[in-house]
């Protein structure tokens, strides 16, 4: 017999699980231990007991399916589920974002089910809001702050209220956006491949977040975006397909100016807390730089300090499209020039820029207790 109980093991998975359709067991890990996972996975996907230490109701059912094999195989909730979802008191938010029967088995759908899954987990880890039923609902009537912290919308909500737009977005490759009093971030992710941004799509997706960002909060525009991947191979590579793209249709800053690589994990997580501080980024480089070496973006390229002769990008907030172009740069310009980062991106910005460029890694522990952040996992209390 399994027992179900508020803040349990099972309850917080089948939770999140119906938050998200399905998942794919080759991210376990960002969702805590994967060998414990692994093992309430294979129990509950076959007929178990299982009673509601609450109520004392119980149900003898099969409660997860596991379709696919490799990089596809996806563990979902069985229509015998239902019952759990009353108990948790969100089966009809379920039911309105995936129906009360079986999922598509259609490869492409599963791909998206699995970007959109994987974003969530990284959200809720790093303590961001996702949960339909936990959030306001977004509006375009007037203008009003819906909310004073940050918080998330799947795109599939978002593009709900803009129907007018709804066929030249469905194809947009965006799996959330992330909603601050002062900014909106849509959120991308492209696991192990290179991101690359071909057609108009992309582009109607900033204009759409635009509008819907002005109505709910006090941002004017939407000019940056995060980007979601496995490793910092990954971005390695989404800058490098830049790079042979002579024509600049697939330049992954072309949309977007300033993209900020996030990678799965637990450094990930703690970057993407920072996000929910207003103005983090502003808030590091005064810790860092005295108001006498800043640039202020008034420099003959991008850079946030000079220092002793050198001068300085911080990569703090992972902008890849900002180092690409401070890359380019210091090529140009041939000056001395030095990359305030954390430990964890130290081999990739070795990897990627001119061995003549000094690297000055900090842990990340100093931004965090400069910032008074800590990522809380809202998947340990679901």
């Amino acid at each position: 017999m399994i027992y179900f109980s508020p803040g349990s093991h099972i309850s917080r998975f089948i939770s999140f699980l119906a938050l998200v359709g399905e998942y794919p067991t080759s991210s376990l890990d960002l969702l805590g231990s994967q060998r414990e996972l692994s093992r309430l996975i294979d129990k509950l996907s076959v007929k178990q007991l299982i009673r509601n230490t609450a109520t004392g109701d119980s149900i003898e059912r099969r409660i997860l399916l596991i379709r696919g094999k490799g990089a596809s195989r996806t563990v979902r909730l069985s229509t015998f589920a239902l019952p759990l979802l009353d108990w948790l008191g969100i089966r009809d938010s379920y039911i309105s974002r995936f129906g009360a029967g079986s999922l598509s088995g259609n490869q492409l759908h599963i791909e998206r089910n699995h970007r959109v899954a994987e974003t969530a987990a990284m959200l809720l880890r790093a303590g961001i809001e996702c949960r339909p039923w936990m959030l306001p609902e977004l509006q375009l009537s007037e203008r009003k702050l819906i909310t004073d912290h940050t918080m998330a919308f799947f795109a599939r909500d978002i593009k709900q209220i803009i129907v007018e737009s709804l066929n030249k977005t469905k194809f947009a490759r965006y799996t959330a956006a992330l909603f601050m009093p002062e900014c909106c971030l849509p959120i991308y992710n492209t696991r192990n491949s290179a991101m690359k941004w071909y057609g108009e799509g992309e582009g109607k997706v900033r204009e759409d977040l635009t509008h819907v960002a002005r109505a709910n909060s006090a941002c004017s525009t939407v000019d940056s975006a995060i980007l979601l991947g496995r490793t910092y191979d990954v971005a390695l590579a989404t800058i490098q397909s830049t790079s042979c793209d002579r024509q600049g249709l697939s330049r992954f800053d072309r949309i977007y100016p300033r993209i900020f690589y996030v990678p799965f994990g637990d450094f990930g997580v703690r970057q993407l807390a920072l996000f929910q501080v207003p103005s983090w980024r502003e808030q590091l480089l005064s810790f860092f730089f005295d108001d006498d070496v800043r640039s202020y973006n008034k420099g003959a390229f991008e850079y946030d300090a000079a220092v002793d002769g050198r001068y300085v990008l911080s990569f703090l907030d992972g902008d890849i499209a900002r180092l690409m172009r401070f890359r380019d740069a210091i090529r140009t310009y041939q000056v001395k020039s030095e990359v305030l980062c954390y430990s964890e991106q130290a081999p990739f910005l070795q990897e990627y820029l001119p061995v003549s460029v000094r690297l000055n890694p900090i842990d990340i522990g100093m931004a965090e207790e400069e910032l008074g952040v800590k990522a809380r996992d809202l998947l340990e209390r679901s």
